[in-house]
């Protein structure tokens, strides 16, 4: 988790729709995407057909810049830009410790990616991966990670969310017998899923939302964050060889 956004004292009523969500906005004159009844792709409920300004008052000439559709659900709503900076700024260093390992069962065989002495707190503290300095180290920071699919504004990712594949590519020959011959994989990364608002790419957000009841007025909390997925993918030279997750 790199984020989190927390809406106090809820409760289920009409008021103004987040004026970031897109479509949101609206003026006393021209409303029309606040139909009733429908919902705006990102909103935070159904819209009522009424144009506000942020106290809940009919929009008027006067207050145009900041009308937005009235909505009908939790209120206040989530706002996504209720913060100028994320919650936890340096989760950038955080650190991941991949280990993976392809199986050789019918002569009980298996080849990983680290080394039988070497202990997680040796490989966390010791090293971080990079392709050409250091491609034996299977620790990944999560700001490394967001580099290879050039993600660089890590505040915006943080805020936002991110999902990441990541792709273990091995070349291996358990023929030859030699231990070597498996222990360095590539390492290779994708943003999986991805939007563009005004032709800027944006990542996906994994998000997920719960409520913490108080008197009957919940207090809304959403979370985001980067999420790696790892797919492994393995080059054997025997046809009789099996793999293992």
């Amino acid at each position: 988790m790199t984020n989190s956004i927390i809406t106090p004292l809820q409760k289920l009523s009409d008021c103004p729709e987040d004026i970031n969500v897109v479509g949101a906005y609206c003026t006393s004159t021209n409303f029309t995407s606040c139909a009733k009844g429908t919902r705006l792709s990102t909103g935070n409920g159904l819209m009522t057909g009424r144009c506000v300004d942020s106290s809940g008052e009919l929009c008027n000439d006067l207050r145009s810049s900041s009308c937005t559709c009235e909505v009908s659900g939790w209120c206040p709503v989530e706002s996504r830009f209720a913060s100028a900076s994320p919650l936890f700024p340096g989760a950038k260093d955080f650190k991941i410790l991949v280990k993976a390992y392809a199986e050789y069962s019918e002569f009980g065989e298996h080849r990983q990616n680290v080394r039988d002495d070497q202990t997680d707190a040796e490989l966390l503290n010791d090293c971080s991966y990079d392709a050409k300095l250091n491609p034996l180290c299977p620790v990944f920071t999560i700001g490394y990670i967001l580099q290879q699919v050039n993600l660089v504004n890590f505040t915006q990712i943080a805020m936002e969310g991110a999902l990441i594949r990541m792709t273990i590519k091995w070349l291996c020959n358990f023929d030859t017998g030699h231990e070597h011959e498996c222990l360095s994989p590539t390492y290779t990364f994708e943003q999986l899923d991805a939007f563009t608002v005004n032709s800027q790419s944006l990542p996906a957000t994994p998000r997920s939302s719960s409520t913490q009841r108080r008197r009957r007025r919940p207090t809304g909390r959403v979370a985001s964050g980067v999420q790696v997925v790892i797919v492994r993918v393995q080059r054997v030279a025997s046809s009789a060889a099996t793999f293992a997750a």
